[in-house]
């Protein structure tokens, strides 16, 4: 089996809350997939359309915007808004 897929138009957008903590929305864009069976050519899943949405925060633990190194941690919450060929449908996080 071959997939194909394509992604464009991904905008992440961001709104600073403290010096050290953004909110962000981020969009996966336009999103197309196939997959093909080598076989016998034929495909057999085929979706196209805009990916889920994620909500995420960054907090700079240290290293906002000066030194040699930063660490931040950007917990997130995926909400399923896709095509069901493209996403799995589960709301997800980390």
């Amino acid at each position: 089996m071959i997939t194909r897929s394509t992604q464009a138009v991904d905008p992440t957008l961001k709104l600073g809350v403290t010096n050290w903590m953004d909110i962000e929305v981020q969009f996966n864009g336009l999103q197309s997939l196939q997959s093909i069976d080598t076989m016998s050519g034929g495909s057999i899943l085929n979706g196209a359309g805009f990916g889920d949405v994620f909500l995420r925060t960054k907090m700079n633990l240290f290293g906002n915007d000066a030194g040699p190194a930063g660490f931040a941690l950007i917990p997130y919450v995926k909400l399923p808004s896709s095509a069901p060929v493209i996403s799995n449908g589960a709301v997800e996080g980390g």
